[in-house]
């Protein structure tokens, strides 16, 4: 019993310093002046119904700006994959504007991958979208997230071809 409580105990600690960090990570960013100018000019073009192109030179400052926050997006999904920051903590504090971002500017990343003829540019952002928006889990996947404190999402790579037809289709529904 004494083995299983210090077991215990210790991955108790280990999600509630998951959850600070994350606070601080988070905390950290608010404020960010680059993020909230990349945040405020993507809601203005989603306003205006535009999405920026690589083929338009005229678009070059919308691009930048929407990988930038492209960008900002999938380095918080890969924390949450890897396990470093708390997923329900995150989904919670960024959910909305983490997949609204995604599948709004979804053309936009289509076309980025096919320029640089890579399907893994922001593969994580994609994943952990998929997952959020599609809210069901096997309960199996659900056990194994538990136990290893991290979503387990290395299946979503043989399945891309209904990850993506989902996403265009909750693009639809936006």
């Amino acid at each position: 019993m004494a083995i299983a409580g210090i077991f215990y105990t210790s991955r108790q600690q280990r999600k509630l310093l998951r959850k600070q960090h994350t606070f601080q990570v988070i905390d950290r960013l608010n404020g960010w002046a680059e993020l909230e100018d990349c945040v405020n000019h993507a809601v203005a073009l989603i306003k205006k119904g535009r999405i920026p192109s690589l083929a338009v030179k005229a678009h070059a400052r919308d691009c930048a700006k929407i990988e930038f926050l492209l960008n900002y997006y999938e380095v918080l999904a890969s924390a949450v994959i890897c396990g470093d920051v708390d997923e329900e903590l995150m989904r919670r504090m960024e959910r909305g504007r983490l997949t609204r971002t995604y599948l709004k500017f979804l053309p936009y990343v289509e076309e980025v991958r096919t320029d640089d003829n890579n399907i893994r540019v922001w593969e994580n952002l994609e994943f952990i979208t998929y997952r959020w928006e599609r809210g069901q889990h096997d309960h199996f996947d659900a056990l194994v997230d538990r136990m290893m404190m991290r979503p387990t999402i290395q299946h979503l790579e043989f399945q891309r071809e209904e990850v993506k037809a989902y996403l265009w289709e909750q693009r639809g529904k936006l």
